[in-house]
């Protein structure tokens, strides 16, 4: 986690804002316009709420013009732990699809690194790791409810009970499946 003021002052985004964010894909295939509509939706009523998101993007993000959403642009990887300690809300969308039951979003693992309040898409894997935190999750393709999350994140805030395993800790695991393969196989030495 890093100061949520000197991340945005590093960023160039507003110090005395409410921000909804994310990074990485900006893609229609990820379901990305729920988020783009959630933060419309809230906007209208909440003159104090931009929307901020880094990484590629399709087409998507020009199909929403409004004046409190900015793009960052693809950031160099180690801007993106400012940018998710920077927000008062970190979003992770996917779509219920045969990538969204698969992937593993390594983004979440930051998001809940930086101690950054988080809503993400109820699908795969990250739905199993968020159960505990409902409060946390909205069923993809559904940006009323993704709104709704949003606020009561904003409203409340509350970071994922969930410890998100440091680099080392993952390389052991990543080891240990290999060593466990290799035992299986009868490779030889």
């Amino acid at each position: 986690p890093l100061d949520r003021y000197a991340a945005r002052e590093r960023l160039g985004l507003p110090a005395r804002a409410r921000l909804v964010g994310t990074a990485g894909a900006i893609c229609a295939d990820r379901g990305i316009a729920d988020l783009f509509t959630a933060f419309e939706r809230l906007a209208r009523n909440d003159h104090d709420l931009w929307l901020v998101h880094a990484g590629p993007h399709d087409t998507t993000p020009a199909q929403y013009r409004h004046p409190r959403i900015i793009d960052l642009g693809i950031l160099p990887h180690e801007a993106v732990p400012h940018l998710f300690s920077a927000l008062d809300v970190a979003v992770v969308c996917n779509l219920d699809s045969p990538f969204g039951r698969y992937c593993f979003p390594q983004k979440l693992y930051e998001i809940i690194a930086c101690g950054t309040p988080l809503v993400a898409a109820a699908v795969g894997d990250v739905a199993r790791l968020l159960q505990t935190n409902l409060q946390c999750l909205y069923p993809p393709g559904d940006d009323l409810a993704l709104a709704e999350r949003i606020a009561h994140q904003l409203d409340r805030p509350t970071p994922v009970a969930v410890a998100a395993p440091t680099w080392a800790q993952q390389a052991e695991r990543l080891e240990a499946f290999f060593q466990a393969i290799r035992a299986r196989s009868n490779f030889g030495d």
